[in-house]
């Protein structure tokens, strides 16, 4: 879990986004093995787990993340591509559950969407809607004993 398995690792697509690997079981490795062509003497990845990942992250990055979107949730693998914060905070789900209505003010004064703690809306605090974050540093003498 740490990035040495093909398995479960984070590898880029051409256009920068990040494809999310977690096929762990091995029906969902076959099948993302399946998506991506990869070469049957890898697909037994602890054979050489790092030949693996190099196979895997030359096949993904040679084509942006909108290639491999489709196939990888046509495919049922556990393989996603990671959103971005407009994908996340126009998500229908989210929105429905106003999940992102709570922001951030940083010390650039400019506001960023945030995840309300706690999650729950019921158990938030109803005037907690916009709070402001620390500046860099600004905390340092008291977290960080001499």
């Amino acid at each position: 879990m740490t990035g040495g398995s093909p398995r479960y690792h984070l590898y880029p697509a051409q256009d920068g986004r990040t494809i999310v690997v977690g096929a762990l079981e091995q029906k969902f490795w076959d099948a993302f093995c399946d998506v991506i062509n990869l070469p049957d003497e890898l697909r037994n990845d602890s054979l050489n787990p790092d030949k693996t990942i190099a196979t895997v992250a030359e096949t993904l990055v040679s084509k942006p993340s909108n290639h491999w979107a489709p196939l990888l949730a046509k495919a049922d693998c556990c393989c996603t591509i990671v959103a971005n914060m407009n994908e996340v905070t126009g998500d229908a789900h989210f929105a429905e559950r106003r999940i992102f209505d709570h922001s951030v003010k940083g010390a650039n004064g400019k506001s960023a969407p945030a995840l309300p703690l706690p999650i729950v809306s019921g158990l938030r605090q109803q005037d907690a809607r916009h709070s402001s974050t620390p500046s860099l540093g600004e905390y340092n003498d008291e977290l960080i004993p001499e």
